[in-house]
């Protein structure tokens, strides 16, 4: 068995991939809107070498995903840094 993507909330996914990719040196892999669904942007990155593993960066959505609630919970949990963990080896 191997992992081949996992997530990470973000707050905002622009300011998400200029520190993944720019301080971080991570690749874009894709990044595309779909504006058919409300235009949610499936947004991913991974370390330069390492081509078969994925970083989601997802927006948190709301309605009809998440109720408003749910959104603003995931949001303050996010914040508090506890919505997502990524373990790498450097």
């Amino acid at each position: 068995m191997r992992i081949s993507t996992t997530q990470l909330w973000v707050h905002d996914q622009d300011e998400a991939l200029a520190f993944w990719r720019d301080k971080v040196g991570m690749e874009v892999r894709e990044d595309v809107t779909v504006p058919e669904m409300g235009n949610f942007r499936w947004l991913t990155v991974s370390p330069r070498d390492q081509d078969d593993i994925a970083i989601v960066l997802m927006a948190i959505p709301g309605p009809p995903v998440m109720d408003e609630e749910t959104r603003t919970k995931v949001a303050e949990l996010t914040a508090m840094g506890f919505s997502g963990t990524v373990f790498l080896t450097t």
